[in-house]
């Protein structure tokens, strides 16, 4: 990660590579990195992977409390939770790093919002947005496959069960 996001800009497009736990973030940043870099010039990769762990990691906390919301705790359970994540040292380090651990999390909370959106069982387009969610967190890093399991006990949870007819 730190090794990438230091080397960044002297990296051309197509030797990027492909790591094995995260396929798809070094392409991604990379294209990113070029067009901000076009607009920017001083900017360096380091730089431009810190401002996204940081922002990824702003708007995960507050996907956190949104998700807390869903399941009914109050206003101040949401605050002490989001105080909580965001001081743990390991949310507080990846959040700070150039690295693609806070991007992949907030892409698995995205999904995981989804899934318990209201009528999530009723419609088509929120199931396949789901999958496409848990494909491109998954290729971005593998971490966020760990969420299948939770996941598909979350949709059989929430989805009523039809009774077989004879």
């Amino acid at each position: 990660g730190v090794f990438y996001a230091e080397h960044l800009e002297n990296i051309p497009f197509y030797v990027n590579g492909f790591h094995p736990h995260h396929l798809l973030f070094p392409p991604i940043a990379h294209f990113f990195y070029g067009i901000l870099h076009a607009i920017i010039p001083a900017i360096k990769g380091m730089t431009f992977l810190l401002v996204l762990s940081a922002i990824s990691g702003g708007i995960t906390i507050y996907l956190f409390s949104l998700l807390l919301g869903k399941f009914g705790f109050s206003k101040f359970s949401r605050i002490t939770g989001m105080i909580l994540l965001a001081t743990s040292y390991t949310f507080w380090h990846h959040s700070t790093d150039a690295n693609i651990y806070i991007p992949a999390h907030l892409l698995t909370l995205l999904l995981i919002l989804l899934v318990v959106s209201d009528n999530f069982h009723k419609s088509d387009t929120k199931q396949i947005m789901a999958g496409l969610l848990l494909a491109f967190a998954g290729l971005n890093h593998q971490i966020s496959l760990a969420a299948i399991l939770p996941l598909a006990w979350l949709i059989y949870v929430r989805t009523p069960q039809k009774k077989l007819q004879p």
